[in-house]
């Protein structure tokens, strides 16, 4: 991929409807990609592998975090989500009820599970085709991989205002402090690039989110 080209999508002109979608938390457009249990990056409407190694345009700016809460299959979530490049920031925890652990689920180690889970939503954009993606987490560690761009994003965006940053998925890790589990494997992009913002470009024709699947 040439790491210079021009990005389809930009942040600006955003439309009132766009904002009213971000700021109440529907989610973005795109297709969901998830970091899956076999430790693979993984489009949700096909199930598709997405290869490491794939480098995508960050369209940074349109992050989206917060809470959200699952409620079961063909139940929408409840979410409270926004663009946190424009200032959003999620009711405190205590705000959102559901404070008695013992009617929490347990996780897979026997522990009261949250119901309100953290979420980040990253929009990643082919420069190609102009088919935007989201990867999609409420893991610990896909949560830091997606901070630690956002920082390099940061950065970028005090520096070069201009462009867009080319992102490399990865794969990173840690060991385990069980040794039975050994070495666990865990998402990472890495900036490889810039490419310029252009106004006013068409977006590809996005997909629909999919409530029903948390990851």
């Amino acid at each position: 991929m040439n790491s210079t080209r021009n990005a389809v999508m930009t942040s600006a002109g955003r439309s009132a409807l766009d904002t009213y979608l971000s700021e109440h938390g529907v989610g973005p457009e795109g297709v969901p990609l998830k970091w899956s249990k076999e430790s693979t990056y993984v489009r949700n409407d096909t199930g598709e592998e997405v290869k490491v190694g794939t480098e995508l345009v960050c369209i940074y700016t349109e992050t989206q975090a917060g809470r959200i809460k699952f409620s079961g299959k063909g139940v929408p979530p409840e979410r409270h989500m926004g663009p946190i490049f424009e200032g959003y920031l999620p009711p405190p925890r205590a705000e959102l009820g559901d404070l008695d652990e013992s009617l929490w689920d347990r996780d897979l180690s026997g522990k009261p599970a949250d119901p309100w889970q953290e979420q980040m939503l990253l929009p990643l954009q082919d420069a190609e085709n102009g088919e935007m993606f989201y990867f999609t987490t409420t893991s610990i560690t896909g949560r830091k991989a997606v901070q630690n761009l956002l920082r390099q994003c940061e950065r970028l965006a005090k520096k070069e205002p201009g462009y867009w940053p080319v992102v490399r998925l990865a794969t990173g890790g840690f060991d385990h402090r069980d040794e039975r589990v050994g070495f666990v494997k865990t998402p990472a992009f890495i900036v490889v690039g810039k490419t310029p913002k252009e106004t006013g470009a068409k977006l590809a024709v996005a997909q629909d989110l999919d409530d029903e699947i948390g990851f």
